[in-house]
């Protein structure tokens, strides 16, 4: 069964952008052959921004009644795009820290997630979004199972420089975290270890959100750096750079953890711990 026992009823929310009505029907089929309720997507007014699912305003109220619903045990995200940034300033976030209720997503997720941390509302999770729920390989199917039962997960990785390290997690985008820098959705990353994937940018624009970050002090007391899959990157150029920056921050960094757009996809909370250990990454709860 995916997820946990205790998760029985899936809230559905679509923050960001709209899902084809196709790969929505099929996700929440996916679900129910998995024996769990699925309550939602509320519909959303119609939206004249194309890449929208709706406007910012309507957004919003649906993730707060979804997040307050009492029957809803996780809210899971449709899909990412673009918009999640726009629903922060507008969610009440005092009445959201009275439930702490877990919300999966990546990719553009990453902003929900971010201002989760900051304002310690809900428990962010990265785990696939409902438009490929019906598309999961074993291997990440397996990874979400053991994310909510506690169970270790271990990949091999590949160390860039530095030593061993360990602490909780910081997931995200890597374009969506340099969006918020400056702002006032952007963690205190004092002590963690901050996981980094992003898809389809060449090597300066990876290079310039790194350094945004850099000089946003995002990287000052982290306890290390984990760079997931960059799908559509050259591997080549991001290897040199992935170098660069180690060598100008000083901090232990490895790379190729399964996280990101591509599957298989390691899913974890932020109330996870990552240790690095020689070739080897795990995330367990601790």
């Amino acid at each position: 069964m995916l997820y946990h026992e205790n998760i029985k009823t899936i809230g559905i929310i679509t923050p960001a952008g709209r899902l084809a009505p196709e790969l929505l029907e099929a996700g929440i089929s996916a679900l129910k052959k998995e024996g769990l309720r699925v309550r939602g997507p509320a519909p959303l007014p119609e939206c004249k921004v194309a890449y929208l699912a709706g406007t910012p305003e309507d957004r919003a109220a649906q993730l707060e009644n979804m997040w307050m619903d009492p029957e809803v045990d996780m809210l899971l995200c449709t899909r990412g795009g673009f918009g999640c940034a726009q629903l922060l300033d507008l969610i009440n976030w005092r009445k959201l820290v009275r439930r702490r209720i877990p919300l999966a997503g990546y990719s553009d997720i990453t902003a929900l997630h971010w201002a989760m941390a900051v304002k310690n509302a809900g428990i962010p999770v990265v785990a696939p979004m409902l438009g490929k729920m019906a598309a999961l390989d074993e291997v990440t199917r397996s990874a979400m199972n053991n994310a909510f039962t506690g169970s270790r997960r271990s990949s091999e990785i590949r160390s860039v420089a530095g030593g061993d390290f360990s602490g909780k997690i910081l997931a995200g985008n890597l374009t969506v975290a340099a969006s918020l820098a400056g702002g006032d959705f952007f963690p205190d990353a004092s002590g963690k270890v901050i996981l980094l994937e992003d898809i389809n940018e060449p090597a300066y624009k990876i290079d310039r959100s790194l350094t945004q970050l850099e000089q946003a002090g995002l990287f000052d007391r982290a306890a290390g750096v984990v760079f997931g899959s960059f799908s559509g990157s050259d591997p080549r150029e991001l290897e040199e750079l992935f170098c660069r920056f180690a060598a100008r921050t000083g901090l232990p960094v490895v790379c190729g953890f399964p996280f990101g757009h591509a599957f298989p996809l390691v899913s974890f909370s932020f109330e996870d711990t990552l240790t690095v250990s020689g070739r080897i990454a795990s995330v367990e709860k601790i």
